[in-house]
């Protein structure tokens, strides 16, 4: 007999994937071949004659042997679900910085933004006031806090439905120093016009804290406030004198002006004025008193100047001079100057 015949013969039965693991299984299927020889060895026949059964009952001479792969998960299924989730996360972080960025960014722009003063204009059927995004009034310049002189040039945009403005300049406590009115301007059918106005400050104020007012015509209830200050002058080299008024490039339109501050060191409170022309022709002089001891102290001052009039060739513009007399020499000595406007000026010509 053959001896390797009986070994039993490996046959490879069929690859299975299970589609929901993905992995791969293989199942291995040993058989026995019975030969006529194998029947022989066992003994298996007729019990009479010793011929051989046709179909015999055969035990194996050994066991059916089946094996199978234990359960392994691929490394490349186990990349792809690492790349999968770390995708997710980068997306979910991109996401929450945009929003995030953009939140600022609103934030950011609603601050910068300059808010008008809103204005409530009244319905033309009932009068009735209303508060609608076209019946805006928006002060372009000057800004809340700004430094003006005695020319100031207001402009803004407002609704087409107001037709006239008035704009006024007081001092902080209620003193009309200028005023002058205007219309609004609108293009074609546009709904927002622009509008300009120039004030030209004549009386000298009270103080250095003013405020400008926006009133639009008789159908709105409520006008914009502009705070702002006027440029005082002082005298920075030794800081003897605050004048508050008159202000720079104020207007000499009438026949007098009140001179408004504070002097110190000057010999028995007296200080000189004088109006000078472009052409530093001496026009008008004068002296204003200190109200206290200025020796050691600033004292306040107050006086009204009355210089009749001006002669008509003089130009546009002016100063105002303050200065000290020596009281070894009698020389004048220059503590400040002050420019001013003329009636007949149209432009502030800067130097």
């Amino acid at each position: 007999m053959d001896n390797d015949s009986s070994k039993p013969i490996l046959r490879p039965m069929s690859s299975k994937i299970d589609p929901d693991e993905h992995i791969p299984t293989v199942k291995l299927e040993a058989k026995t071949e019975v030969t006529s020889e194998h029947l022989q060895e066992v003994g298996v026949g007729s019990s009479h004659t010793g011929a051989k059964v046709s179909n015999p009952t055969i035990a194996p001479s050994k066991p059916t042997l089946v094996t199978s792969m234990l359960p392994v998960k691929s490394s490349q299924i186990n990349a792809s679900k690492y790349k999968s989730r770390s995708l997710f996360y980068v997306l979910t972080i991109l996401l929450i910085v945009v929003i995030a960025g953009g939140l600022l960014f609103a934030y950011r722009t609603m601050q910068n933004i300059d808010v008008p003063s809103d204005i409530n204009v009244s319905n033309a059927e009932d009068g009735t006031p209303t508060n609608t995004p076209t019946s805006l009034v928006r002060v372009i310049s000057p800004k809340a806090n700004d430094s003006v002189e005695g020319f100031i040039n207001v402009e803004g945009t407002a609704s087409s439905e107001i037709k006239k403005i008035k704009v006024e300049l007081t001092d902080y406590n209620g003193y009309l120093i200028a005023r002058t009115d205007t219309e609004l301007v609108v293009l074609g059918s546009q709904t927002v016009g622009r509008w300009e106005a120039n004030l030209s400050v004549d009386v000298s104020p009270t103080d250095s804290l003013a405020q400008i007012k926006i009133t639009p015509d008789d159908r709105v209830a409520g006008a914009i406030v502009v705070p702002v200050m006027l440029k005082s002058s002082t005298d920075e080299k030794s800081e003897r004198i605050k004048l508050i008024a008159p202000v720079q490039n104020q207007l000499m339109s009438g026949t007098n002006v009140t001179f408004i501050g504070e002097m110190k060191g000057f010999f028995e409170g007296n200080m000189g004025i004088k109006l000078e022309s472009e052409q530093n022709e001496v026009l008008f002089t004068s002296s204003v008193q200190a109200d206290a001891d200025n020796y050691e102290d600033f004292a306040a001052f107050e006086k009204l100047i009355d210089f009749k009039s001006l002669p008509s060739n003089i130009g546009n513009k002016g100063k105002w001079v303050v200065y000290e007399t020596s009281s070894l020499n009698g020389e004048e000595l220059v503590i400040l100057e002050v420019p001013i406007r003329f009636p007949n000026s149209e432009v502030i010509i800067k130097d």
